[in-house]
């Protein structure tokens, strides 16, 4: 089977994070994108996708 490289758009929220570890799971490659519209919990936000992202960190998961 082959595998594509999938762009998903992640808030650090519940249902994009399960999408991105899933796509994972599966073997395909990932480019995860976080869109900054200047909002007041944005750095919070961050600093949990970062720790989420960290923790998923492996060869499929792009920059």
């Amino acid at each position: 089977m082959s595998h594509s490289t999938l762009a998903i758009l992640i808030s650090g929220g519940l249902d994009s994070a399960i999408l991105l570890g899933d796509a994972l799971r599966c073997g395909e490659s990932v480019v995860p994108i976080y869109v900054s519209c200047g909002l007041t919990w944005e750095a919070v936000e961050l600093a949990y996708l970062h720790r989420y992202l960290d923790a998923l960190r492996c060869a499929e998961l792009m920059p």
